[in-house]
């Protein structure tokens, strides 16, 4: 009885099926995680593509000033000592005097906020003297004390007007020099030399103050934002009490990372009870800026590479398993006519519709899902159409070549082996 069970063709036909139908099921969720992978690779690819394109275009921003051979630091004037203005200035003054005499160093300049050092910036609000208005309407702006020879030092372009020199000290009139931005915010199509501006705070309003130049603009932020409206003051004449640090900024003739233990030595000789901090040349101060940028960026797509080659594996592992199901099948359309070229067509077909469903269902994602990046784009919409084209392509191209090797499998199958078998 039990032989004849085991033998009995009805038996055998239900067993069968329901090996197909498991076999087949098994299928389906192979290809359904594979097209999961291939849409979170398109989300990832995406974003990561668009962060790259964005940190190409900032590399690509004059950031004002010039970033060869520049060495900048800062230190504070705190103690009794310099509880006057006249003995910040002679002390700064002295540093710069000290620093200059450095061989090797071209030009040393002093100023209290260094661009993209990521220092806090200090603001203050000011009206034009021929337009009075309340503190509450009145424009603010970056408020920057220089040294002589700032511009010159740092490669600031000055773009109309004169820089300051050593005749704009304390007590001398008044003098200023405003960032373009500023310039053309106040008086846009004029030139804004030889107008006057006081600050509007009565604590520090030191009296009309005559603008002598016009400064180019400078990321004094980050490279992503536009300057902000700035007024400069000779060191001599700030007006803000509570401005007790200051930076030296000191072009060389060459690298000046060998000069600084020497320049440290000249400004300590001065004070050895001053702490010099910040120490950084202009090119780091740049990558600085750029380094969580960069980190994000470099993450994303690492965890893209990652999804690409797991999607590139789960196409493979799918086509190679439908190939070792059908290879009776591929051998007896081989034996009925049908051309190597065919079988691989058929197969390669089969991992593209797998590609284009994931690449379909991952784009629609990403529409939406990039919306999220738009705070973190420069120089390009959430919707880039190079980057919605170009990843498409490029993981059509991974799933053809994925799909590839089984499809050549496909058409070494022996139509003999295949007839004998069945």
């Amino acid at each position: 009885a039990l032989r004849a069970s085991a033998n009995d063709p009805a038996d055998r036909l239900k067993s069968g099926a329901g090996t197909t139908s498991g076999s087949k099921s098994h299928a389906h969720m192979r290809q359904a995680l594979v097209i999961s992978q291939l849409a979170i690779t398109v989300v990832l690819l995406i974003g990561g593509g668009l962060l790259i394109r964005s940190l190409t275009k900032v590399l690509t921003v004059d950031p004002g000033f010039r970033t060869d051979n520049v060495l900048t630091f800062s230190f504070w004037m705190l103690g009794p000592r310099f509880q006057q203005f006249s003995n910040q200035n002679t002390f700064v003054l002295n540093s710069i005097d000290k620093v200059s005499r450095v061989a090797g160093v071209e030009s040393v300049a002093a100023i209290t906020q260094v661009p993209l050092s990521q220092t806090g910036r200090t603001t203050i609000k000011f009206q034009p003297v021929n337009n009075p208005m309340s503190e509450a309407d009145a424009p603010s702006a970056d408020y920057r004390a220089i040294s002589p020879g700032y511009f010159e030092t740092m490669g600031v372009s000055l773009l109309v007007g004169r820089s300051f020199s050593d005749a704009d000290k304390e007590g001398a009139p008044r003098v200023v020099i405003v960032n373009h931005r500023l310039a053309s915010m106040i008086w846009p199509g004029q030139n804004a030399v030889g107008r006057q501006v006081r600050w509007t705070a009565k604590n520090y309003d030191v009296g009309p103050m005559t603008i002598v130049g016009v400064a180019g603009d400078v990321h004094a932020q980050q490279l992503e934002t536009q300057d902000e409206p700035a007024v400069y003051v000779p060191y001599p004449q700030r007006s803000l009490p509570f401005l007790r640090w200051v930076s030296l900024a000191v072009r060389t003739k060459a690298d000046p990372i060998p000069l600084w233990p020497e320049i440290r030595s000249q400004v300590l000789a001065l004070d050895a009870e001053r702490p010099l901090y910040d120490v950084k040349t202009t090119k780091v101060l740049v990558e600085s800026s750029l380094a969580e940028r960069k980190f994000n960026a470099w993450l994303l797509v690492g965890f893209a590479a990652s999804a690409l080659l797991l999607s590139a594996v789960g196409i493979y592992g799918v086509i190679s398993y439908g190939v070792s199901q059908r290879a009776k099948e591929f051998g007896i359309r081989m034996a009925l006519g049908a051309r190597s070229r065919d079988v691989m067509q058929l197969v390669l077909n089969r991992g593209v519709l797998l590609a284009l469903a994931g690449i379909a269902i991952g784009t629609l994602v990403a529409a939406f899902a990039t919306t999220l990046l738009r705070k973190f784009l420069f120089g390009l919409g959430a919707h880039d159409p190079a980057t919605f084209v170009g990843v498409p392509l490029l993981l059509g191209f991974v799933a053809v070549l994925s799909s590839y090797l089984p499809a050549r499998r496909a058409t070494k199958v022996s139509p003999m082996i295949a007839i004998r078998e069945e």
